[in-house]
């Protein structure tokens, strides 16, 4: 007979949470306890890049829009394949930028069958800040939150409270990887003239949050940036091969990064870890900048890389509500956010 915890993982619901992004789309599956916790079951990443084009045109570009349908199929299948009762999908930087918001919704719903809802930069950082903290082992109070994407940069300041957590501030940077890189760094290796004409931008934007004023030694970083990096420093391919406990990156590891993608192309950037690189090889060092000047504006030694993020946010929420069973619940997750 199983015990009342098996019970309630024998019992729990299976759903999947997806996050579109301007450069990847993250899928996953978890099932749902009674009690509320979040069990991961299967992740998968595709890169879609989204954001193609878009910084410029306003508009998602046809190609884009092709591999969008192929991976949101896929992860439907996956999904469904695996027993899944309900799927939510969210779209992020790219998805805000687009001049026909409507157009974008009514096409996944149409070719794919799925709801698309389209969420702002604050809720973006609120699900990865519950979702990335809920994976850190070692609770740093206060704690800055930092997740660079393709199209915007999300900086939450959390405090922890009890059991829970709550988030002081929040800011959306519009500085991405694939923005920058598109505006700044399509020739790689790069000009000087080229770099600083980035991390200008960078700094600029920086500059705005508030409590980056504030000096920080630790902060914790959520994404494919962030995590492709400690996979570098690591000499590894997967999260799995990485030693147990907390995983890192120091300011000098980011630093001496920064300085040795400056001078690579394209397929030397590739020929670095090629599993780790495959699409993300193009845009790789823009993302490294922002680390490098999030660094430097919070004067941290050290990044505490959490493999959690918005769709384990995404998760956690459906579950907190689904516990506390509160008025809206239905009509807040029926098929979508």
């Amino acid at each position: 007979m199983p015990s009342k915890s098996e019970a309630r993982t024998i019992l729990a619901e299976l759903i999947a949470t997806i996050d579109v992004g301007t450069n990847t789309a993250h899928l996953l599956v978890a099932r749902i306890t009674e009690s509320g916790d979040v069990l991961p079951v299967h992740n998968e990443t595709r890169y879609v890049r989204l954001g193609q084009g878009v910084d410029s045109s306003g508009d998602v570009h046809p190609a884009a829009l092709a591999r969008l349908k192929q991976t949101l199929g896929t992860f439907r299948d996956i999904a469904e394949g695996t027993g899944a009762t309900r799927i939510m999908v969210v779209g992020t930087s790219a998805s805000r930028d687009v001049r026909n918001r409507q157009a974008l919704v009514d096409f996944v719903k149409n070719e794919t069958g799925l709801e698309y809802r389209i969420i702002s930069g604050d809720e973006e950082a609120q699900l990865t800040t519950a979702g990335a903290l809920s994976a850190v082992t070692n609770p740093i109070d206060p704690c800055v939150i930092v997740d660079i994407g393709g199209g915007s940069t999300e900086i939450t300041l959390a405090r922890h409270k009890g059991e829970g957590v709550t988030i002081d501030h929040t800011f959306t940077a519009d500085i991405g990887s694939v923005r920058l890189t598109e505006r700044y760094l399509q020739r790689l290796p790069p000009g000087d003239e080229d770099v600083a004409a980035a991390r200008n931008l960078i700094d600029s934007s920086l500059s705005q949050v508030m409590f980056l004023t504030e000096r920080f030694d630790r902060f914790v970083g959520a994404a494919g940036t962030i995590r492709a990096l400690l996979l570098l420093v690591a000499g590894v391919t997967e999260w799995s091969e990485l030693p147990t406990g907390e995983q890192s990156v120091s300011r000098d590891q980011c630093h001496a990064w920064y300085q040795r993608l400056k001078g690579l192309d394209y397929e030397q950037t590739l020929r670095l870890n090629e599993r780790v690189m495959t699409g993300r090889a193009d845009v790789f060092l823009a993302g490294v900048i922002i680390l490098d000047a999030v660094f430097d504006h919070l004067q941290a030694d050290t990044c505490v890389v959490s493999p959690f993020g918005l769709r384990h946010g995404l998760a956690l929420r459906y579950a907190s509500l689904k516990k506390a069973g509160g008025p809206g619940f239905q009509e807040t997750f029926d098929g979508t956010v």
